[in-house]
Parts: structure tokens; sequence; C-alpha cells
């Protein structure tokens, strides 16, 4: 699979595309100072630094202190389906209740209308 594709479905995901790239970068470097990361993902430095926050609170990348200095690793790929699963699970929790404030004609109408990407 080639990289744009790689960036486009990690979007899919829920990940911008800078987010995505340094998590790219991020696996390909196995661990790497905040520089030579932003510089492989093609990110400014500067734009960096927040990016890579957002990814630590993702728990797409994991920070690793050696003396005085932050490397950064990337959570492995299975996690992403970890966190789908966690994800799908919250939503199968939360649907009854949503679906009791829907009211019942407007329930069946969008049903009939909407076609979701994994409706068969």
């Amino acid at each position: 699979m080639r990289s744009t594709e790689l960036l486009q479905n990690l979007e899919n995901l829920g990940l911008e595309k800078s987010e995505a790239a340094i998590y790219l970068a991020a696996l390909k470097l196995r661990s790497s100072l905040l520089a030579p990361l932003a510089k492989a993902a093609e990110i400014p430095r500067s734009s960096a630094y927040s990016i890579i926050e957002h990814l630590i609170q993702k728990k797409f990348l994991i920070v690793e202190i050696k003396g005085k200095r932050e490397y950064y690793l990337a959570a492995p790929p299975q996690q992403l389906l970890r966190r789908l699963l966690e994800q799908e699970q919250t939503v199968r929790t939360i649907l009854p209740t949503l679906e009791a404030l829907m009211p019942d004609e407007l329930s069946i109408k969008l049903q009939k209308q909407t076609k979701l990407p994994f409706d068969s």
C-alpha cells in the first residue's frame, strides 16, 4: 500500500493529515527526537510540537525519556484495532439510549433514506 493510501486510511480513522504523517514517520524511525521526526514527516518543527501532543493524548505516540531528552515512539499498529473495538463497544452501549431519544417515525424514515458505508 502506498503512503498516500496509508495517510488517507489513517485520516478515515480520525487523524488529521499531519498527525497521520507524524505517526507513519514514527513507525519508520522507531524512536526519534522531535526534529528528525518532524523532518521525516515533512512537517515544520514549530507545528510538530502540538501535533505530537495530540498524538500522545490519542495514544498514537509514546514518550520515552532518555537523560534529559524526549524520544517519541509510535504505538503498535495493533493498538488501532483495539481502539476501534473499544469505540464499537461504547457505541453499542449508548445506542439504545440514543435511539430512545429519537421519535419512532423519524427513525424509520432516516433508516430508509440513509445507507452507511459499512451497510451491505
